[in-house]
């Protein structure tokens, strides 16, 4: 499904995520996150992560996770965090897109 930005949000699965911000040149790595809201575990998926990074700000834009991504599905583990709103911001080569994604 395109949401009229540059970037994509595929599957049913996909529900309430929302494209924050993107770059023409990364539109390409067709994300998939899901459960989004989450309580838990969040899955992402894309065939396109190669030397990418992953970072996770919370609302008031303080980084609380950042990782190097090289496979195609990670599996966050969000049981510790609070609920509520965070951003999830993936890079590569100093192009990112961000999206939204709400811990329950």
């Amino acid at each position: 499904m395109n949401n009229g930005c540059p970037g994509k949000v595929i599957g049913s699965n996909s529900l309430k995520i929302e494209l924050i911000t993107a770059n023409e040149e990364l539109a390409d790595l067709e994300v998939k996150l899901f459960p989004n809201p989450t309580s838990d575990k969040l899955t992402i998926q894309s065939d396109n992560f190669k030397n990418s990074t992953l970072q996770i700000f919370d609302n008031l834009g303080r980084q609380i996770l950042q990782q190097n991504i090289n496979k195609s599905e990670i599996i966050l583990d969000l049981s510790n965090y609070s609920s509520g709103q965070y951003f999830l911001q993936l890079e590569r080569d100093n192009k990112r897109v961000v999206y939204k994604i709400i811990k329950l």
